[in-house]
This record gives C-alpha cells, sequence and structure tokens, in this order.
C-alpha cells in the first residue's frame, strides 16, 4: 500500500507520522525497503532455501548480500549530498519511480510465492 501511495504521488502514511525532520522523510520510502523490511528477510531465507539444495553453504546468497550491503551503504554515504542538491520536484519524481518499484517487488514476491504453494511449473 506505501508503495501504490507513493506511486501516485502521495507521501505515504508512515513517512508523514515521522516527527522527525524535513531531511529525514526521504529516507523513509527509501531506506525502510531495503534494509529493514520483511521481503528483504524473507528474500534471503528463500534463496538460501533454494540453494541449499546444490550446495552445503549459500554461497552466491552470501556473496549477493554482500554486495547488496555494499551498495546500501554507498547510497547512504551519498544520499546526504544529493538530498542537499535536488529540487522537490525531483525528489517527488524519485518518490514515484521507488513507489513503482516497491508495488513491482511486492507483486513479484506475491507471485513467486503462489506459485511455490501450488506447485505450478512456469
Amino acid at each position: 500500500m506505501m508503495g501504490l501511495e507513493m506511486a501516485n504521488g502521495n507521501e505515504p502514511m508512515l513517512q508523514t507520522a515521522t516527527s522527525g525532520a524535513d531531511d529525514d522523510r526521504l529516507w523513509v520510502p527509501f531506506v525502510m525497503p531495503m534494509l529493514a523490511g520483511p521481503g528483504a528477510i524473507v528474500t534471503a531465507v528463500s534463496l538460501s532455501l533454494r540453494e541449499s539444495e546444490t550446495h552445503t553453504v549459500p554461497v552466491s546468497t552470501l556473496a549477493a548480500s554482500a554486495i547488496a550491503a555494499m551498495l546500501v551503504l554507498a547510497v547512504l554515504l551519498v544520499a546526504a549530498l544529493v538530498a542537499n542538491r535536488t529540487s522537490m520536484r525531483t525528489r517527488k519524481i524519485f518518490t514515484r519511480f521507488s513507489g513503482i518499484l516497491l508495488v513491482a517487488i511486492g507483486f513479484q514476491m506475491g507471485f513467486t510465492g503462489i506459485v511455490e504453494f501450488f506447485g505450478i511449473s512456469v
């Protein structure tokens, strides 16, 4: 629902409920799905379970997690500089784009769960 609100150009309810400064509002749609979202945990667990059939240690899942952590670190370090140099219009465009990505990830995870639950071969 947060992704749909963002795709419509509205500020998500979670974002407007924060009591922080205006600069902090940019972090909620950006950081929340990547770091603390349940989707990240479910994805890591399902990838490691799928890979455990072929290896004893989920090597590619660990490598992907390390790469993702490095990318998140780089984005968080650069985000303060970018936030200071962007206009409000650019932030709205970024919020809409992030909303579309969030909705797409949610649909993909839902469809993958349905396919795996019913044992449908694609």
